[in-house]
């Protein structure tokens, strides 16, 4: 009996393979009875096993991707700061001898400050305190002064192609908040000359320590440094399970001027690079460039623009499908197969799915599909799951009566890498250093990406190649 069906086992592989054409010519009755109660192997039949094929001709021609960084400082924070840095005495003269007259001036309240356009106004309050030498012709008298006055200030700030920030500081105008005058035999006599000669004598002084503060204070070079200098290393993040990198080569730096908008400095950076995705072992350092020279551009855009080839590998693939695929079982009964390891490899414009089995079909079964973008779930898929049309078959019609359609199924719904939820461009890249950090004490920077889109899938030796286009949006904020 066992020869029986052997010999006709054997003849249903030697039938010319059109015999096969369509599903049901051959009858589960007539698989059964040739294969009832035996197990087959796949290494002892005609099995056709899809060749590797990629595309080792593919060039890839990184677009320019654009780092735009919107920057912001916060007028009240450097009011603070400012304030900081200014406190006690501004100015002393404790000569009395030389002009008759002595001199101190304190800061009376905090700096409150304004930005209008380019230009940082603000005013000092100053308490003014002096001792007068008066001569009333046989002799002198000496009489003491307090008074206090508010001295306004604007100060225009430019960015040089050095990257300093060069301020101008100018008095705008100052008044009395307290005004003071004494007697002097009896005649009231106004003490205005006291702030004249203040202000003559120490407004260079004044101005250039207020440009001090605020150059000190508003650090922009150093936050734009910051960042050039953060973008030649590899930003780790992860997928998977697998270490992933981002490699960007900062090229061009451009910047524009500085304006004042709802109670903040504003001004915004594009950075100019090519960026890489690495999956793997951590990659070089790129090659650190010194800061260029500033380029200022009267508009910029206010969108992040990235644009890379990132790999896939087939590995990684495994083992997202060995997650649902490894240990199921298909078919009932003595037919039933369990899948026991999963491998992805090039076939051209397609993948190549290599199933190990064992039970009823022990070996290899080898299924393609279809790599694509669902657009609307922001995911990587696969489709159109099945047998190539050159595997014509016994094997290929026990695998379609039995099998084919649960493997089909759950491959096209379960083998997802998702863009969205879990793969590393929008989670951990979005956590990471480039999107949320503290670049230097009080300076944040924060990010969000917006969308993400795919321009092509191509297959290469080791990894699914997918060109991406990542638009999001970044931000540095000085607190």
């Amino acid at each position: 009996m066992k020869a029986v069906r052997l010999i006709c086992f054997l003849a249903l592989l030697f039938l010319p393979s059109t015999l096969f054409a369509q599903e049901d010519e051959i009858s589960l009755d007539s698989l059964n009875l040739i294969l009832d109660n035996d197990s087959i192997s796949t290494d002892t039949m005609d099995v056709y096993v899809p060749k590797e094929e990629y595309d080792d001709d593919l060039i890839y021609v990184h677009p320019t991707s654009h780092i735009i960084v919107p920057i912001s400082i916060n007028v009240p924070t450097l009011e603070k700061r400012v304030n900081e840095a200014f406190t006690g005495l501004l100015y002393e003269d404790n000569d009395l001898k030389d002009d008759g007259l002595e001199l101190k001036a304190w800061k009376a309240k905090d700096f409150k400050f304004r930005m209008v356009d380019d230009t940082l106004i603000y005013t000092v309050p100053i308490k003014i305190w002096a001792n007068k030498e008066f001569d009333l012709g046989i002799t002198t008298t000496v009489r003491e002064i307090n008074a206090e006055i508010e001295a306004e200030f604007a100060t225009s700030m430019q960015l040089t192609p050095d990257w300093k920030i060069k301020s101008s500081t100018q008095l705008v105008n100052y008044k009395w908040t307290r005004r003071p005058t004494i007697k002097v035999l009896g005649q009231d006599v106004s003490v205005g000359f006291i702030t004249d000669i203040l202000i003559k004598r120490n407004k260079a002084l004044i101005t250039s320590q207020l440009d001090n503060a605020i150059s000190e204070n508003l650090q922009l070079p150093k936050y734009v440094e910051e960042l050039w200098n953060d973008l030649h290393n590899p930003i780790p993040v992860s997928t998977y399970g697998y270490n992933a990198w981002i490699s960007t080569q900062p090229d061009k730096i451009s910047c524009t001027p500085i304006r004042g908008l709802n109670n903040k400095i504003n001004t915004t950076v594009q950075i100019d690079t090519k960026v890489k995705v690495f999956v793997g072992k951590e990659p070089r350092k790129s090659f650190q460039k010194f800061l260029p020279k500033l380029n200022i551009q009267e508009e910029l855009g206010d969108s992040l623009d990235l644009r890379f080839l990132a790999d896939l590998p087939y590995t990684m693939m495994d083992s997202i499908a060995s997650s649902f695929l490894v240990g199921e079982t298909f078919g009932e009964g003595r037919k039933q197969i369990k899948v026991d390891s999963i491998a992805f490899y090039p076939g051209g414009d397609k993948l190549v799915i290599a199933l190990q089995v064992s039970g009823f079909i022990n070996g290899k079964l080898y299924l393609e599909g279809v790599p694509y973008f669902d657009s609307e779930k922001v995911e990587i898929r696969i489709r159109d799951v099945d047998y190539t049309v050159k595997s014509k078959n016994v094997l290929v019609k026990i695998v379609n009566l039995f099998y084919k359609k649960g493997m089909k199924r759950m491959i096209e719904e379960k083998m997802v890498i998702s863009l969205k939820d879990e793969f590393f461009l929008l989670k951990d890249i979005g956590n990471s250093a480039l999107f949320d950090s503290e670049m230097i004490p009080g300076v944040k920077m924060n990010g969000r990406i917006d969308r993400i889109d795919v321009h092509g899938i191509f297959t290469g030796k080791h990894s699914l190649n997918v060109d991406l286009e990542v638009v999001g949006a970044l931000h540095v904020n000085m607190e």
